[in-house]
């Protein structure tokens, strides 16, 4: 992951620290938990349904493969491959991660993964040039 990239994440991250953003998120998450149960609902439900909303906030802004390493590795891979690569993100994508999105995170997904291809061609190009 790119160092700027990376600091503004981390950025973002001390922010919502010091603001407070994760004990209140624990409190709303509480609170709802034991309306749930007084209710007669389901808490598992609204477990998950608070597991989504901060993996759909929070967890997409990174792509599964952590390390870009590894990913320009297989990117050159394909490109040593074959001169026209037919479906390069289908052959980039992490299946299982993929399937485990909602659709709106799949979307994010793919325009994230397509940026990092592009980025990593580009340097994949710049690296034959020398």
């Amino acid at each position: 992951m790119n160092k700027n990239i990376r600091r503004e994440y981390l950025a973002e991250a001390k922010k919502r620290m010091k603001s407070g953003y994760w004990q209140e998120v624990v409190l709303r998450r509480n609170s709802d938990v034991n309306s749930a149960i007084i209710n007669g609902g389901n808490p598992e439900q609204i477990l998950e349904r608070y597991r989504r909303e901060i993996h759909n906030t929070f967890g997409s802004k990174a792509l599964p493969y952590r390390d870009e390493e590894k990913l320009f590795e297989k990117v050159k891979h394909m490109h040593a491959e074959a001169e026209v690569i037919p479906n390069p993100i289908g052959q980039l994508t992490d299946q299982n991660y993929y399937n485990s999105l909602d659709e709106s995170g799949r979307e994010r997904y793919i325009f994230e993964l397509s940026a990092v291809y592009r980025r990593l061609v580009a340097k994949l190009n710049e690296t034959k040039k020398n």
